[in-house]
């Protein structure tokens, strides 16, 4: 959550991603489970925020000209 909130999104997003991360996850059999971290297997809102880290993520390392691909790091 602290990675959401400093992208300066607007609150809203920051209490959708707070919902998605908190819902309960439901077994096969209807059991509901409560979960305490990470994002739900096949849920809606890992690829958004891999979306939003990859944004930020991204940025830094185009300024600090920094790119990897693979296991090889190129500097620019």
């Amino acid at each position: 959550m602290k990675a959401v909130e400093s992208l300066g999104l607007p609150a809203w997003v920051g209490l959708y991603v707070r919902r998605w991360l908190a819902v309960e996850a439901v077994a096969a059999d209807g059991r509901t489970i409560a979960r305490d971290r990470g994002t739900p297997q096949g849920g809606l809102v890992s690829p958004v925020l891999a979306d939003l880290f990859l944004h930020d993520a991204f940025d830094s390392w185009m300024s600090a000209g920094i790119v990897r691909f693979g296991s090889r790091t190129i500097t620019a």
